[in-house]
């Protein structure tokens, strides 16, 4: 199967210290990819450096086969890289619908006069826009929200309303840094169900820096697996949760013994 988001060779440096090491892997079409590792292990930097905010010291990422390399971060979501971030980044003083409605703003174009007139082709834009938008509020179950400023959300649908932010790109691939973060359970089990409904409904290959292994071993069709910016697994689950060296990650024991029980 082709790859839709290559990384080959990263490494990200700052002032001299190394964040990621050489990091390759592919994500393909209708994956569920979790990027896991300890504190510090680099997770987030490789989001940074494949959505553009940080500028790799050397390596290239590839999405559907075209370089990304020196791309602008704006170019970079346009192109199809849709982020949903730890910390929601919603606009505040705007509602549900108005921040979903910044995820359409590339489809939405015309000129300043043309939006403050509000008529014309922008106006027929702004209807096809809206239908996209509503539909994906639909998606995410978010119709009681729809009206209400996202300040004033339970921090969960904030969570949610920031994916669906993301989705509103219309992305080639979605990357979710550490999206339970903070959440209740149950809130956690409700996030889980639209990332199942995201996965299986619209096939969108998704890489998901996560630290609750209950939800990556549940979830995750595939594993990769960070320590001190270096990858150590990239396999199933399975197979990722029975390596010596993840073991050893995380545990804090030897490789030599990560595999041997008294």
């Amino acid at each position: 199967m082709t790859a839709t988001l290559e990384v080959d060779s990263i490494r990200i440096e700052f002032g001299g210290v190394v964040a990621v090491n050489d990091v390759s892997f592919e994500l393909r079409q209708g994956e569920l990819v979790a990027l896991i590792g300890p504190n510090g292990a680099g997770k987030t930097a490789m989001l940074n450096a494949i959505s553009g905010i940080y500028r790799p010291r050397s390596g290239e990422v590839r999405l559907n086969g075209a370089s990304l390399r020196g791309v602008a971060t704006h170019k970079i979501a346009v192109a199809g890289v849709g982020r949903a971030f730890q910390h929601a980044e919603l606009f505040a003083g705007m509602t549900v619908l108005e921040n979903l409605m910044v995820g359409r703003h590339r489809q939405l174009g015309g000129n300043l006069l043309s939006m403050v007139a509000f008529h014309g082709p922008y106006l027929r834009r702004e209807i096809e826009q809206r239908a996209v938008v509503e539909e994906v509020i639909d998606f995410f179950e978010l119709e009681r929200y729809r009206k209400r400023p996202v300040e004033n959300l339970p921090f969960g649908v904030q969570k949610l309303v920031g994916v669906a932010r993301a989705v509103c790109m219309d992305p080639q691939v979605l990357l979710l840094d550490e999206p339970s973060s903070g959440l209740t359970r149950q809130e956690k089990e409700d996030f889980a169900r639209f990332m199942l409904r995201i996965h299986h409904d619209r096939g969108l290959p998704m890489l998901w820096v996560e630290h609750d292994m209950q939800m990556v071993m549940d979830l995750a069709n595939r594993l990769i697996v960070l320590d001190h910016g270096v990858k150590i697994a990239d396999g199933t689950p399975e197979a990722v949760a029975a390596d010596p060296a993840v073991r050893a990650a995380y545990l804090g024991i030897s490789p030599d013994t990560a595999g041997v029980s008294d």
